[in-house]
């Protein structure tokens, strides 16, 4: 929901980028976005409930590089591996990355979290963070709304976590924090129409 303050014929869904700088590819779409739909329960303060649906101006053309989200089946288990992808900062503010990154994160158990947050941390809310040769993996500024998908269990990902705040971005004792999917399967099938 945070990602979402503007006026919307200022949103332009990109799809299939990898590059930003290389401009529409031959998989590339940019789509104007419609509407969207933040939680009316959103608190900017507290970050509860931080999510929003986009829905776009045309369909979407599905192919290699474009194709649609899965939605968990369930909750995800602490010490599960999971994917994290953006074009924010590598370094707390430092300038966007040109190329989508990727990284390696894995769950971390809600009461172990709730140690360094404290009640800022809600059940609606998943902890992850992962560690590389170069120091701890996160998600950063300019990563926001972006995924945390996770293997389901029968090799089929989806998406478990929406990034939403952390304190400060890479601090190995204050992982990141995303917006737990599964709390808004709900929400999601009233807006949607997807069960």
């Amino acid at each position: 929901a945070h990602c979402v303050d503007r006026p919307l014929n200022t949103y332009d869904v990109v799809l299939g980028a990898y590059n930003r700088d290389a401009g529409e590819g031959a998989v590339e779409q940019r789509i104007r976005a419609s509407r969207a739909i933040p939680h009316s329960g959103y608190n900017k303060g507290t970050k509860v409930n931080d999510i929003a649906l986009v829905e776009l101006s045309e369909e979407a053309k599905l192919g290699p590089c474009v194709g649609t989200a899965c939605l968990p089946h369930r909750d995800v288990p602490a010490g599960t591996a999971c994917v994290i992808t953006g074009w924010g900062a590598t370094k707390f503010w430092d300038d966007l990355t040109p190329n989508l990154m990727e990284g390696h994160v894995k769950i971390i158990d809600h009461s172990e979290c709730r140690k360094q947050y404290g009640d800022k941390l809600t059940d609606a809310m998943i902890c992850a963070q992962g560690e590389s040769k170069t120091g701890v993996v996160d998600a950063c500024q300019g990563d926001s709304g972006g995924p945390l998908v996770c293997d389901q269990g029968d090799g089929d990902y989806a998406v478990y976590g929406a990034t939403s705040w952390g304190d400060g971005w890479g601090k190995r004792d204050h992982p990141g924090i995303w917006t737990r999917i599964t709390s808004y399967m709900d929400w999601i099938s009233t807006h949607t129409g997807l069960a």
